[in-house]
């Protein structure tokens, strides 16, 4: 609406394009205009979000990054790989947060973040090739 009114729109024909009360689009225009000659730049400001329907999100970016750091932790330790389900545990006892452990696994995926347990199999030791690069990654566990 901001650009169409810096176009010369009018304030009717902008509300009517955009399907919106004449009052509303007055009242954003004014905002943005009052800040903008307040202080050059700060229009935008003074054009608030609209609060987000819905109940609140349960699993957090504080609590992804405590997940994370927990998880990077226990890696540079060497101490043990985690599976969704035990981290989702990890959440409810230590932050209260009850998550699904297959939505935590999409939350961190989605982050591009490597987290699932190792795989136990044996098939390195077949085959040399194999064996040097499970060597390779032993030894970037341990630095």
């Amino acid at each position: 609406m901001l650009r169409l009114s810096d176009l010369g729109r009018s304030v009717p024909e902008i509300a009517r394009d955009l399907a919106l009360h004449e009052q509303t689009v007055r009242k954003y225009v004014k905002a943005f205009l009052a800040a903008e000659a307040a202080a050059p730049g700060a229009g935008w400001e003074a054009l608030p979000d609209r609060p987000r329907p819905g109940r609140p999100p349960t699993l957090t970016e504080a609590h992804l990054l405590a997940v994370e750091r927990l998880l990077d932790e226990a890696a540079a330790r060497g101490e043990r790989t985690w599976g969704a389900a035990q981290v989702a545990d990890w959440l409810t006892a230590t932050h209260q947060v009850r998550v699904a452990p297959k939505y935590l696994a999409e939350r961190l995926n989605a982050r591009g973040f490597r987290w699932k347990r190792t795989k136990r199999t044996v098939q390195h030791k077949a085959d040399p090739g194999r064996q040097e690069e499970a060597k390779a990654d032993l030894a970037v566990l341990t630095l």
